[in-house]
């Protein structure tokens, strides 16, 4: 499983079903499934659900003991406890998905740091895919980092999970790189995210030459178990 859509095609071939005859019998447009990207929402599969007369459970292939008969004609209808079980479904799908390591975007560590107010967990698999760098200090003129997330973009590059390996990488970026990325992490700390297209031709020094990245990057501030402050960068390939 790559994703949530994905799954949902999957599910609805299995279910015998065309992605077409799925979404108008739901009430979304007609390529709706065929062309859904990332996570739907809860609101959404109901109304699939609703219009391929399946229960939740009948979709998600478990027996939870939930029915459609009482919701009506409007998937917004149903109950508070059935949306909440969906819910739970969807985000434990999600999880499932980082755990792959596949499918990993900004708005899975945005969610992710939303819900817990960017307090650093042991046993988090997105943080695998993630950056920790220590706070940016007054006098710093670049920043330092902490911890690399073994299938974080920096660590793939870099093709070891090596802390020293990022500083020396660091260490061969112009000033003018230095200070940029120093600001970008000053300015998540101080008003609570930065979020960039990046585009760096660098030394890299497990390979011979130049590199270039086109990057997204995401930088967060995050609080350890232990109440110490560090920035938290998400970094995807373009």
């Amino acid at each position: 499983m790559h994703d949530i859509a994905e799954f949902v095609r999957r599910r609805v071939k299995e279910l015998g079903w065309t992605y077409k005859a799925a979404s108008l019998a739901g009430g979304l447009h007609a390529k709706f499934i065929a062309n859904l990207n990332g996570d739907p929402g809860s609101s959404k599969i109901l109304a699939i659900c609703q219009g391929m007369n399946v229960t939740p459970n009948q979709f998600f292939g478990i027996d939870e003991g939930f029915s459609l008969a009482a919701a009506g004609s409007n998937p917004d209808a149903m109950d508070d406890r059935l949306a909440s079980w969906m819910n739970n479904r969807l985000e434990q799908l999600r999880n499932d998905i980082i755990a792959e390591g596949k499918g990993i975007t900004e708005r899975d560590v945005l969610r992710w740091w939303k819900a817990t107010g960017g307090q650093l967990s042991e046993h988090n698999p997105l943080l695998e895919h993630c950056d920790l760098y220590r706070l940016a200090g007054v006098e710093d003129r670049r920043i330092d980092p902490e911890k690399l997330g073994a299938r974080s973009l920096a660590a793939r590059y870099l093709f070891r999970n090596d802390v020293n390996l990022l500083r020396r990488a660091l260490e061969k970026f112009t000033p003018e790189m230095n200070t940029d990325i120093l600001y970008a992490h000053k300015d998540a700390r101080d008003r609570g995210m930065s979020i960039s297209v990046e585009t760096l031709q660098i030394d890299m020094p497990s390979i011979t030459g130049k590199v270039d990245l086109t990057y997204s990057r995401l930088i967060l501030p995050v609080t350890s178990p232990d109440g110490r402050k560090f920035t938290l960068t998400f970094a995807g390939l373009l």
